[in-house]
């Protein structure tokens, strides 16, 4: 939806102003975004495959991401995404802020400030099929072989947020 109105924010994550999505996107204009990595009991990360209606249709990517509206907190948001991309709730926590500026072939430009939660659920899932078409837990280990055969399955943002992940797992056990 380019149609969702969003903070735009200064290089410090500040308030600036607001602008609808798709031209946020079109004009490479600064906003918040959130990343959502939910794992299961066997420490396996939920990741989704993006629908064909979406940008970067029929990739891998995160298990819930998107963005943060106007006025909305990143924790509240991440909430939102949860239960909207997968029809869930789970407590979450934060591993950190980051930045991101990508260029797409569609000439679309995301420059976002964006946290990345955690989180662990067990139950069903009820998935958002417009923008999602399946989903699936797999083991660390084996989504980092895949990246490492053929990253271009995967998103381009979640590449980057996966391997944000990984430092913040290796960090945590020194």
């Amino acid at each position: 939806m380019d149609d969702e109105i969003l903070d735009l924010i200064d290089e410090n994550d500040k308030v600036v102003g607001e602008d609808l999505k798709g031209n946020c996107h079109k004009e490479g204009l600064w906003h918040r975004a959130v990343t959502i990595l939910v794992f299961n009991k066997n420490k396996e990360l939920l990741i989704q495959k993006r629908s064909q209606n979406v940008p970067r249709p029929n990739l891998l990517c995160a298990s819930a991401s998107g963005h943060v509206q106007k006025g909305e907190s990143y924790e509240s948001a991440a909430k939102r995404e949860l239960k909207e991309e997968l029809g869930i709730e789970c407590k979450l926590k934060s591993i950190g802020k980051f930045y991101m500026e990508k260029k797409y072939p569609d000439d679309k430009r995301d420059k976002e400030h964006y946290k990345i939660f955690l989180g662990n659920y067990d139950g069903e899932f009820n998935i958002q099929k417009e923008e999602l078409s399946s989903i699936q837990f797999l083991p660390v280990e084996e989504i980092k072989h895949l990246m490492k055969q053929n990253k271009n399955q995967f998103t381009p943002g979640f590449q980057e947020e996966f391997q944000h992940y990984l430092e913040f797992k290796s960090n945590k056990q020194q």
